[in-house]
């Protein structure tokens, strides 16, 4: 999951990089750090895994690919009036 966070980085132009560099001091600020020269460190191992989740999905789409499809779980509501299978 990193390397293709920091694959996908790399591929990031200029104006993604700043973006990005916006986005994790909203999500996550202690994990950037200024490395002077108007240069910043984004320390992966400080986020949360939320976060990073948060955080690749907004690299990607800078990148403009898709956003990750996750399973989407039924309300409970729904699931208890699923009728149950019958074993044979």
């Amino acid at each position: 999951m990193k390397v293709r966070f920091i694959e996908d980085v790399k591929r990031l132009p200029t104006e993604g990089l700043v973006e990005l560099r916006k986005i994790v001091g909203e999500i996550a600020p202690t994990a950037v750090n200024d490395a002077g020269s108007g240069k910043y460190q984004i320390k992966i191992d400080a986020l949360e895994t939320k976060s990073f989740e948060q955080i690749h999905e907004k690299v990607r789409a800078l990148l403009g690919e898709k956003p990750a499809q996750q399973p989407q779980e039924k309300p409970a509501e729904e699931r208890k009036q699923e009728p149950m299978e019958e074993a044979s």
